[in-house]
């Protein structure tokens, strides 16, 4: 049984790979219905019947499966004419993403096998010097639904936090301040729109709308509210090209959360360089991003074992207490 991000990822990767050999993407899907990977062939089928009206069209058909953010990019580079390497994109972005959850849950595995059994064997020494299975329950239940309950809990939090990051800004920001992951966060953020504007751009879209555009794409709400502002400026502002240029870069230092790579990337005032630059921007934010998330995965399993190993101490110590009060009472009888 695989993952939905394991699925994407060799579904987007077959998309990219028959698209970049020139076929349109209606035959590509027609020609993934009869692949030998099942799951493949059974996405490929899902969105058929709306293949011929486009990519954007028959992804935009199953919102249950494809996210705003697919839509966004594929949109981009199937106007641009690049959508082979939106498809590129998004397989790399998925197979990121199962290789990520896989190797967390097999990090965190141990952890909870630790706090189960340690658990389960303290508790049987509890309810003997208590006595009773009433005792083991007691002292073995808790733990445990705590323990369920923090994951669960962490589970909705974070896919919480994914959703209403696209759309509060104050939310946006809170994941922007985490210690470790927020500059993780920032960096994809700003990654997936400086790539889907550099293809909004390739495509012949002017710069305002192309802003607007890959400020939806970066799924953002601190991103979205300061490219309105920026498009607002721009807007009032704009006179030649290479003035609005020069603009949008020192309208974007003032709102002074962007990072210093992708400002660096609105510098140039040559139109054809400034794209190359912003796809390069987006490539190294992305791989950066990665980096940072790779170590954060690294290092939460040894995080977990080591808060399991102080929880399991804790309960050692409170098993010796009720020990020491049980020998007491013994010798207060004889």
């Amino acid at each position: 049984m695989f993952s939905q991000a394991t699925i994407k990822s060799r579904f987007f990767a077959n998309l990219a790979r028959f698209c970049a050999g020139g076929s349109s993407y209606s035959a590509v899907i027609n020609h993934l219905r009869r692949s030998p990977d099942a799951d493949v062939r059974e996405w490929a089928s899902w969105v058929a019947s709306k293949a011929h009206d486009g990519a954007e069209a028959s992804l935009a058909w199953r919102p249950d499966l494809f996210s705003v953010l697919d839509r966004e990019i594929v949109s981009s580079g199937e106007h641009s004419g690049h959508l082979a390497e939106a498809f590129h994109y998004l397989s790399q972005f998925y197979v990121f993403v199962a290789k990520m959850e896989g190797r967390l849950y097999r990090g965190l595995l141990a952890p909870a096998l630790l706090l189960l059994g340690g658990t389960a064997v303290l508790a049987v020494f509890q309810s003997i010097i208590s006595g009773g299975m009433h005792s083991f329950w007691i002292h073995f239940g808790p733990p445990i639904f705590a323990m369920g309950l923090t994951i669960a809990g962490i589970f909705l939090f974070v896919r919480w936090g994914i959703r209403e990051a696209a759309k509060n800004t104050h939310t946006d920001q809170f994941f922007r301040h985490l210690p470790i992951i927020g500059s993780a966060w920032q960096r994809l953020a700003e990654s997936r729109f400086a790539w889907t504007l550099s293809l909004r751009i390739q495509a012949g879209t002017s710069l305002i709308p192309s802003l607007e555009l890959a400020g939806n794409a970066s799924r953002s709400a601190l991103v979205q509210q300061g490219i309105r502002q920026a498009a607002a400026a721009l807007k009032s502002r704009c006179r030649a090209d290479n003035h609005t240029q020069t603009s949008l870069a020192e309208i974007l230092r003032r709102q002074r959360f962007w990072s210093p790579l992708l400002l660096s990337a609105f510098s140039s005032k040559e139109s054809l360089h400034q794209v190359a630059e912003i796809l390069k921007v987006a490539k190294a934010l992305q791989k950066d991003a990665i980096l940072r998330l790779e170590q954060i995965c690294n290092q939460a399993p040894k995080i977990a074992f080591f808060i399991v190993l102080l929880l399991l101490f804790g309960k050692i110590a409170m098993l010796f207490a009720d020990l020491n009060m049980h020998y007491k009472g013994i010798l207060e009888k004889l």
